[in-house]
C-alpha cells in the first residue's frame, strides 16, 4: 500500500531525521512530546507503525479529552492500524475521531483517512464518498494544497479501479493546484500518479515522459527517500521497456540512496526489482544474489508481504533455469498468501 503523506505537506524522514526526533521525544515532556510525537507519527503511521501507535498511546494519556491534539493522534492512530492491515480496529478509531473533529481541517484530515481505508478495502464507490466530503471542506477553506490531495486521492482509485482516462484528468487537476501551492514534492507525486496511469495503459512512453519530469523535480526537494522512489519508478518503466540497461543503472541508483539513508523496506524493494530485471536480462547470477537480499531484509523488518514478493521472483528465477520443484515451492507460497490476503481485503 502506498503511504499518502500530502495533507500536511510532509518530507520523507532520512534515519538522521527519525533518530532526531526520537531523541526529542525521549528528552521532552508534556505538551513539547505530544507535539514531537504528532511530527513523528505524519510518516511513522506508516513507515513505522508498531513504533508510532506506542507513541500515540503514550501521548493520549497526556492530552485532553475533545481536544485538536487528540484529534491529530486519533487520525494517526486509525491510519497505523490501517498500514498493519487492521482494518476493523483503523475504521473504529477514525470514527471516533471524526466525531470529536472541531475544525474542518481536521474533518478533512480524517475523511482523507477514511477514503484511503475504503481504497485499501477496494470499496472504491464509498472511497469516493468520503473524497466528495473532503472536497466540499476543501474548497470551503480555498486551501489549494489540500484541494491538490483530494485530487490526488481520487486520481489514485481512479487508477485502482482501471478508469486510467479519469485518473489522468483528475491527476492534471491535483498537479495545477499542488503548482499553486508551490510544492514540488507533491507536483512530482501527481506526475507520477499520471505516469502510473499511462503504463496501466501500455502507454509506456508517456509513462517514460512523466515519471522523468516526475524525477526532475524530486531532485529540486532535497528529500532523498522521494528521490529513491523516483529512481526507482523510472527503473520499472525502463523495465517496460525492455531497457534492461537503464533500468538497472537507475535501480542501483535508487538502492545507493536507500542505503545512504538506512531505508530498510525501500532496499527490499529495490533489491526484488534488481533481482527480476537482471532476471529478465538473464543474468541469473546476479538475479539469484539480489533477490537473496531482498529476502534477508524482508525477514529482518519481519514484513511477510514482501518476503512472498521475494518468493514469486526466486520462483520465476528457479523456473527459467529449470530447478522446478525449488521454483513450485516459492510459488506456491506466494500463491497462498496473496491469495489469503485478496480475500481478506475483499468489503464486507
Amino acid at each position: 500500500m502506498l503511504c499518502f503523506l500530502l495533507l500536511q505537506s510532509v518530507t520523507a524522514y532520512s534515519a538522521e531525521d527519525v533518530s532526531s526526533l526520537e531523541n526529542k521525544i525521549l528528552q521532552s515532556k508534556g505538551d513539547d512530546k505530544v507535539a514531537f510525537i504528532i511530527e513523528f507519527v505524519k510518516e511513522g503511521s506508516c513507515f513505522s507503525p508498531e513504533k508510532s501507535i506506542q507513541y500515540i498511546n503514550e501521548a493520549l494519556k497526556l492530552v485532553t479529552e475533545n481536544s485538536a491534539e487528540k484529534t491529530l493522534l486519533s487520525n494517526y492512530l486509525g491510519l497505523s492500524k490501517l498500514y498493519l492491515n487492521e482494518f476493523s480496529d483503523a475504521e473504529d478509531i477514525l470514527q471516533q475521531a471524526l466525531s470529536i473533529a472541531k475544525t474542518a481541517k481536521h474533518k478533512a484530515l480524517i475523511y482523507h483517512s477514511l477514503s484511503l481505508l475504503a481504497n485499501e478495502l477496494n470499496d472504491h464507490k464509498k472511497a469516493i464518498h468520503f473524497i466528495e466530503l473532503g472536497f466540499v471542506l476543501a474548497k470551503e477553506l480555498n486551501d489549494p494544497q489540500l484541494i491538490g490531495d483530494y485530487y490526488y486521492l481520487k486520481a489514485t482509485i481512479y487508477l485502482n479501479s482501471f478508469e486510467h482516462v479519469r485518473a489522468i484528468e483528475v491527476g492534471l487537476f491535483a498537479y495545477q493546484y499542488y503548482k499553486q501551492a508551490n510544492n514540488n514534492e507533491a507536483m512530482a507525486m501527481a506526475l507520477t500518479e499520471i505516469g502510473s496511469s499511462y503504463r496501466r495503459m501500455a502507454a509506456f512512453d508517456k509513462a517514460l515522459e512523466y515519471n522523468l519530469k516526475s524525477l526532475s523535480l524530486q531532485l529540486k526537494t532535497g528529500s532523498k527517500k522521494r528521490v529513491a522512489i523516483s529512481y526507482n519508478n523510472v527503473a520499472i518503466i525502463y523495465k517496460d521497456l525492455k531497457d534492461y540497461e537503464n533500468a538497472i543503472a537507475m535501480h542501483l541508483k535508487s538502492l545507493a540512496i536507500k542505503e545512504s539513508i538506512g531505508y530498510l523496506k525501500g532496499q527490499v524493494y529495490s533489491h526484488n526489482n534488481l533481482g527480476e530485471t537482471y532476471r529478465l536480462s538473464d543474468n541469473t547470477d546476479k538475479s539469484l544474489f539480489h533477490l537473496t537480499e531482498a529476502l534477508k531484509l524482508a525477514r529482518k523488518i519481519k514484513s511477510k508481504k514482501l518476503q512472498h514478493y521475494s518468493y514469486l521472483y526466486l520462483g520465476r528465477l528457479h523456473r527459467d533455469i529449470g530447478q522446478y520443484q525449488e521454483a513450485g515451492k516459492y510459488l506456491t507460497e506466494a500463491i497462498a498468501y496473496f491469495t489469503q490476503k485478496k480475500h481478506n481485503k475483499s468489503p464486507s
